[in-house]
């Protein structure tokens, strides 16, 4: 089984739909502050169960402000339908694995 391609949306640097195709080996180049190291965050987050804060999603798509509400009445809600409300507002990060 080989990673054919990933696509990532809105994590820091990568904002929509960023396309990267798998070959045998693999060589991130780029300018500084270009998302090299979003690209390994993102799997190592996704694969290894790490944690997702605020500052992981894209500040052109979404406001700093807006998502720091939304994520301190997560953590204080206790009250599940709230909570699945607040979520539901919540912005959307995604990556997506073709093998």
């Amino acid at each position: 089984m080989k990673i054919e391609k990933i696509v990532i949306n809105n994590f820091r640097k990568l904002k929509d739909n960023v396309s990267l195709y798998f070959n045998n080996e693999m060589l991130l180049v780029g300018k500084n502050n270009s998302g090299k190291t979003s690209v390994y965050e993102i799997l190592e987050k996704f694969i290894a169960e790490g944690d997702f804060i605020p500052q992981d999603f894209n500040d052109e798509v979404y406001k700093k402000d807006k998502i720091n509400n939304l994520y301190e009445q997560i953590k204080t809600t206790s009250n599940e339908e709230e909570f699945e409300s607040v979520l539901l507002q919540f912005p959307k990060i995604t990556l997506d694995i073709y093998i």
